[in-house]
């Protein structure tokens, strides 16, 4: 892995050989994040504190693009090293926050245009999504939550960015893998969280009419945690959620399997690994959710963390 800083002047400076690095891609929620650690060169302490964006390269491609949040240099038995810490460009959106304003009818071209472009997410690979009609945001709402809630409403989908830094809103195409006994894996953990998963949601407007939502698979299974919430005014708010939509919220993260590799893994955050793992007596299709790279002291493992269903 090579790393690279871009100073706030837009000049580049290639990192010395990376001590330690660790790249995690996710399926957008949380976004995407890397921390590398290299040594410390005591003249270049400026270009550090100008450095606002990271890269990092492997085999010529672009392994991530981001936002730095920190570095830290530091001196003691170990040397003189460097630790930066960044996240995509997720950040960008997620650090601005907006004024309450509606929207008669919001297209993807104006939700770009307010919620995106001025924060510096310039490149973008959309689908054509439906206009939302009515959408409101209110002051203190981010710009990406006014942008995941706008990509909701308009067409189930959660903005993501590639990469590079490309902010995508668009359908995934997953691709599907195989992940068995003789993977090569160090650790698999298997884990169930019945909490805060909802059996069944009821939206209240305030003229009394009610929508309600069923998790079939939970109830199965014996689960009750009916919900109640209320939605007031005509405005859909970017924040907002039908019953369905928090039905379907509740359950990320309701069955999850962390598998740690000796090596890498090809796939990427949304596509779909047939698990077969007969020491856990699990095996089904799962989502990967995240997936996180690292090295340390010439030492590579691949950590994912995959998403399964009830029953």
């Amino acid at each position: 892995m090579t790393g690279f800083l871009i100073t706030c002047g837009g000049e580049t400076w290639q990192l010395p050989p990376l001590l330690s690095w660790e790249v995690q891609r996710t399926d957008g929620d949380p976004c995407d994040s890397a921390v590398v650690t290299f040594l410390f060169e005591p003249a270049r302490l400026g270009e550090l504190k100008n450095a606002t964006r990271l890269r990092l390269a492997r085999d010529g491609e672009t392994a991530f693009f981001g936002v730095i949040d920190e570095f830290e240099a530091s001196v003691g038995d170990g040397g003189r090293r460097v630790t930066v810490s960044a996240r995509s460009l997720a950040a960008l959106l997620m650090d601005n926050e907006l004024r309450a304003a509606s929207y008669r009818v919001l297209t993807l071209a104006d939700a770009l245009a307010v919620f995106a472009l001025p924060c510096g997410a310039t490149k973008t690979e959309t689908d054509a999504l439906p206009a939302v009609r009515d959408f409101a945001v209110d002051t203190g709402t981010t710009c990406w939550q006014a942008l995941c809630g706008f990509c909701r409403h308009s067409a189930g989908l959660r903005p993501r960015f590639s990469a590079d830094g490309t902010l995508l809103i668009k359908k995934p195409s997953p691709r599907r893998w195989l992940l068995g006994d003789t993977c090569g894996f160090t650790s698999a953990t298997y884990r169930l969280c019945r909490s805060g998963v909802i059996s069944h949601q009821t939206v209240v407007t305030a003229r009394g009419a009610a929508e309600t939502a069923e998790n079939a698979p939970f109830i199965k299974l014996g689960g009750m945690a009916r919900k109640v919430s209320m939605r007031t005014g005509n405005l859909l708010n970017a924040q907002w959620r039908t019953a369905r939509q928090r039905v379907e919220d509740s359950m990320r993260g309701a069955v999850t399997l962390t598998v740690t590799l000796a090596s890498g893994f090809g796939a990427q955050p949304g596509d779909t690994v047939q698990v077969a793992l007969s020491q856990l007596g699990v095996s089904g299709d799962y989502t990967l959710r995240a997936v996180t790279d690292r090295c340390e002291r010439g030492v590579r493992e691949c950590e994912l963390e995959l998403e399964g269903t009830l029953g």
